[in-house]
């Protein structure tokens, strides 16, 4: 968009035609950025152009899919669940915000069941995505109670310039979901990974 000029008209036809800005960017002949986009909302104010239906190009879920989640669901976990997106507390708490910012009702959402403590098995296994995830301190504790050495297993140091060296659980398969024994493993910050 740098060095282009646009005239009145094409800015009216671009912002008439789009939805969101980044539309209206590239309606425009150019690449949404966060410049692009503060530059063609300048010239439209200038030109006196109305552009109060545009939006925000970064919004996935618009009210409607939010309000059907809402409806078919019965915690904001399951919202989450309903719209295909990853089920953790940051997410949780962002489509939270969200329904609440909208009003959308959720009067009809049940409180969740708490399992007891220990129902889902050793801190060491397979679990689902749904689970949550366990704290690396928890599963670093697990890992020496059952005899993996406190050293770090790529490079096999214990100790830097005479300190503990910290370890990290290092997911061996890259997954930080799979806490089984077989896929972790104790690591400095340090090793080459």
């Amino acid at each position: 968009m740098a060095g282009q000029r646009y005239t009145r008209e094409l800015l009216e036809a671009a912002v008439r035609k789009a939805e969101t800005w980044d539309e209206a960017v590239r309606l425009c002949g150019g690449e949404p950025t966060s410049g692009s986009r503060r530059y063609l909302r300048k010239k439209a104010a200038e030109a006196g152009i109305d552009t109060s239906h545009l939006r925000e190009g970064g919004v996935r879920h618009t009210e409607e899919t939010l309000r059907a989640a809402v409806e078919a669901s019965t915690s904001i976990k399951d919202v989450v669940r309903h719209l295909g997106i990853s089920n953790v507390g940051g997410n949780q708490t962002h489509i939270s915000r969200r329904i609440a910012a909208l009003g959308i009702d959720t009067s009809h959402f049940t409180q969740p069941k708490r399992r007891p403590k220990g129902s889902l098995g050793s801190v060491l296994s397979l679990r689902s995505p749904d689970d949550g995830r366990i704290p690396g301190r928890r599963l670093s504790r697990e890992l020496l109670r059952l005899g993996v050495p406190e050293a770090c297993a790529l490079c096999g140091c214990s100790e830097w310039h005479g300190d503990p060296v910290r370890l990290e659980v290092d997911h061996i398969n890259g997954s930080g979901g799979t806490t089984a024994r077989r896929t972790s493993a104790c690591s400095a910050p340090t090793a080459i990974r």
